[in-house]
């Protein structure tokens, strides 16, 4: 089938039944494209995880009490996401977050600038020491009453999408224009989940870490 394609573009490209001018024109609108799809890509996802991010804040559950972030729009480059944690979460800065609950992408390709797998998680801030947090009840707890997932690094707790989750694809793509709300209101659901499943894991592991660290 690629090979098909590849043989479709090129004849419609290169076809001599039309002018010169017509073969250099389309080369052209082709070559425009080709330069520009990673660019065009890379816009529309961070769009797409702003969206997510107000379908999430727009919650009941959500106002007052937690901060939702889409560190895309500040750096967009590998483990960027989502973010959403609550206040009480923080340290001395709303945004210096011990836990956090994130939807990010699992790396990026270098030749389409776009993040390919999405996965849920609990993340451990990089500043907090591994050894004065109590990590593993929260993998335990949620592998067992929410969802087998891993861990590893700064990731407590982590599980792909089962849907829309291959964003580096045409597939992904092709639904994006026709289901773009439905692919925000499926991450949307998901890390609300999330949320639901370990908010009260994640409260009391930051309690404990907050006597430990203010007694320091």
């Amino acid at each position: 089938m690629r090979k098909e394609k590849k043989e479709l573009i090129k004849n419609y490209l290169l076809d001599e039944k039309i002018s010169e001018e017509e073969r250099k024109e389309r080369f052209e609108i082709a070559w425009d494209i080709w330069e520009k799809l990673p660019e065009i890509a890379k816009e529309e996802v961070i769009s797409l995880f702003d969206e997510i991010k107000n379908c999430i804040q727009n919650e009941e559950e959500i106002k007052n009490e937690w901060i939702a972030l889409n560190t895309l729009r500040k750096s967009f480059y590998k483990w960027s996401g989502i973010y959403l944690f609550k206040k009480s979460w923080t340290l001395d800065s709303e945004k210096e977050w011990i836990l956090s609950i994130t939807l990010e992408p699992d790396y990026f390709s270098y030749y389409f600038i776009v993040p390919t797998n999405l996965f849920i998680s609990i993340k451990k801030s990089k500043f907090i020491e591994k050894e004065k947090i109590d990590l593993n009840n929260i993998t335990n707890r949620l592998n067992q009453n929410f969802a087998q997932g891993k861990s590893g690094n700064e990731w407590v707790w982590w599980k792909y999408l089962e849907r829309y989750k291959e964003i580096h694809t045409q597939k992904f793509w092709l639904d994006f224009i026709g289901k773009k709300q439905e692919i925000i209101e499926y991450c949307s659901r998901e890390i609300l989940q999330l949320k639901k499943a370990s908010e009260h894991l994640i409260d009391q592991a930051v309690k404990k870490y907050k006597s430990t660290y203010r007694n320091q």
